[in-house]
């Protein structure tokens, strides 16, 4: 768990740098959370700040570059991510896109010379309300 809010750390450390273009809702399209909509539960949390986008999970975490000029690519960038359950953290490219109301993100391991590809398609998670009662 501690190395989970290191990455929240830095994430927040690193928000105050990036200067946003617009402060308008759509230049945000990703921002937010997202669950895996199959398989094992996981959960991603991006924040965007102009052209600058931070990806952070349990499993690692990326800074892309938005590409807006691209057809269906949001955001390409870089990072720390853990492939599978035990493996040690590893450097690897990340490639963001959007469709449907769905975020497609791509996770290519930098060492392996980009021949393994991991496809993971996240659906939002929408804010719980808070009811109150008189």
């Amino acid at each position: 768990m501690p190395r989970f809010y290191g990455k929240m750390i830095f994430v927040g450390l690193l928000a105050p740098l990036a200067v946003p273009l617009s402060g308008n809702a759509a230049d945000r399209l990703f921002e937010g959370q997202w669950q895996k909509s199959e398989g094992a539960p996981e959960t991603i949390r991006i924040i965007q700040y102009g052209e600058t986008t931070a990806i952070f999970s349990k499993a690692g975490w990326a800074m892309a570059s938005l590409q807006p000029e691209t057809g269906g690519v949001l955001a390409l960038g870089e990072g720390k991510w853990t492939i599978t359950a035990n493996s040690p953290p590893t450097n690897v490219r990340v490639t963001v896109g959007y469709r449907n109301d769905r975020l497609y993100l791509l996770v290519t391991p930098k060492d392996e010379g980009g021949s393994t590809e991991y496809k993971i398609i996240f659906e939002r998670v929408e804010p719980k309300s808070k009811n109150r009662r008189a």
